[in-house]
């Protein structure tokens, strides 16, 4: 076999063919997990200049899909700082390190059999849920509740969060005479999930060290291997704290000027897009170097007594090179005593369903619309963050080869949502103020399904993820000013009729 140590990261391919799959010189190595099969060249006379050649053929049951991408990781993007990217055999740059499903940017789209798609769709409902909530308790939080006046009473609550809310006015909401509505309301939880998804995001050659996502547990430790938990950090948590349609309808109010004390406010607007997208960028960076630090911590050694062999993590649809870790005297990572008590397959969704009683509570018991309001955007934020799952498809889809590089799929769920938010808040706010029950449910649409099928975190990660900072600010250029003509052609109609 040949000795993987030896090879150089820098210019290390990995190619997964489809047509070499029945080829002889392979051996098939017999999976013990899951029953995945395997195949690796066995050749020993490999030249030192040729890359290692990994056949893989992944699925579930006997219907197993061969994974045929090509990857190469020669080209480091100077604006990346200096990591290796990955080029498919269409020449579209991708990030060597996406490991998420549905939100990556551009890797291939994964083949999960019907248990596995089942257990992804619950996860993802369930951490967008918390992710929903986050956001929203975040924007009231730094200034959501400042400057409220009887127009936004669905935002007045005498809760546990009041008394900290009313101390700290950092952002504003762009209709009363509070000024400052370039920070817009959802501008820290932006922050927020940009910053958790850098933290998630596998960095440089880590990914050829040792594959496990979760940076801040060691290798061994039983999360690391939930590939279903991974999605739904990411997909789910992230992509719904982070909100691009809700940010964007902020702007488009403040530019149309209808229905706010200052009236039209177009600097502050266009301040508001720029703050946005460079803090959320700066904050994603952040991640990545906290990423850095957490991974030095649980830093394995790259020597080993046995050769490593190449494989295709099946579920993701990604080739990687699995170390596996050195012996180690430590005792295995044992499961917290809540993982004991209710297992990780039950704690997310008993969590969830004492959110959503408490919600419930909260508006039928004490009638405060703002409870009213958070459970029915719980109710309509699993639609939204699935549609988005599914939309991610289009990321690796070539609509027109020389925009080969864009992603589709998230630039379309953000116009989406972007108009759909922008409608609601017209509607709501033109025909429905003076009735509670269709008010807040408008106000839910927007804020639970038009705010969980945008996101600003996987935006960002893609942006990142681009072979040149032009492309980079032109994807970012064209989302924004696209999301705000078509939602002014919208709400501006509505607003003014």
């Amino acid at each position: 076999m040949t000795d993987w140590q030896s090879l150089d990261q820098s210019s290390l391919n990995v190619r997964v063919d489809p047509s070499t799959a029945s080829s002889p010189s392979t051996d098939l190595l017999a999976s013990k997990n899951d029953g995945l099969a395997t195949k690796a060249s066995s050749s020993s006379k490999m030249d030192a200049g040729k890359p290692p050649t990994a056949v893989a053929a992944g699925g579930s049951g006997a219907a197993n899909e061969t994974v045929g991408c090509e990857f190469s990781m020669e080209r480091n993007p100077p604006w990346n700082g200096g990591q290796p990217a990955v080029e498919d055999s269409n020449g579209k740059i991708i990030d060597a390190l996406q490991e998420d499903v549905g939100d990556s940017t551009f890797s291939p789209s994964p083949q999960l059999s019907k248990g596995n798609r089942g257990q992804h769709v619950l996860y993802i409902s369930t951490f967008a849920v918390f992710g929903t909530v986050i956001r929203v308790f975040t924007g009231r939080l730094f200034g959501g509740d400042c400057g409220n006046t009887a127009s936004t009473s669905t935002s007045v609550v005498a809760d546990f969060v009041e008394p900290w809310a009313s101390l700290v006015c950092v952002t504003a909401n762009g209709k009363t005479d509070q000024t400052g509505g370039a920070l817009f309301t959802d501008l820290p939880a932006n922050m927020l999930g940009s910053f958790l998804i850098g933290v998630l995001s596998l960095m440089g050659t880590h990914r050829n060290r040792t594959n496990h996502p979760l940076p801040w547990f060691r290798a061994d430790h039983p999360l690391q291997r939930h590939t279903a938990f991974h999605v739904a950090l990411v997909t789910g948590l992230c992509g719904c704290l982070t909100t691009f349609a809700s940010w964007n309808t902020q702007m488009v109010v403040m530019l149309d000027g209808t229905d706010t004390v200052l009236g039209s406010q177009p600097v502050p607007a266009l301040f508001g897009y720029l703050i946005g997208i460079s803090t959320a960028a700066t904050s994603f960076l952040s991640g990545r170097h906290c990423n850095m630090l957490l991974r030095s911590r649980h830093r394995e050694s790259l020597s080993s007594t046995r050769n490593d062999i190449p494989a295709v993590d099946t579920e993701l649809g990604q080739p990687v090179l699995e170390r596996p870790p050195p012996p180690s005297s430590r005792a295995p990572v044992q499961p917290c005593w809540l993982t004991r008590l209710l297992g990780i397959r039950v704690a997310p969704f008993l969590v969830v369903t004492v959110l959503i009683g408490a919600f419930v509570v909260g508006d039928v018991v004490y009638q405060v619309p703002f409870y009213r309001k958070m459970w029915i955007s719980i109710a309509l934020t699993p639609l939204g963050a699935l549609l988005r799952w599914r939309l991610s498809r289009w990321n690796s889809k070539i609509v027109w080869n020389r925009l080969a590089w864009v992603p589709w799929g998230t630039l379309v769920a953000n116009l989406l949502a972007a108009v759909l938010s922008a409608a609601a808040e017209a509607i709501g706010e033109r025909y429905y103020k003076n009735d509670a029950w269709t008010f807040t449910i408008w106000k839910g649409v927007g804020a639970g399904f038009a705010g969980s099928l945008s996101t600003v975190s996987t935006m960002v990660k893609e942006m990142f993820a681009m072979d040149s900072p032009a492309r980079a600010y032109f994807y970012a250029t064209v989302t924004v000013i696209a999301a705000a003509l078509l939602s002014l052609a919208v709400y501006s109609p509505i607003i003014r009729s």
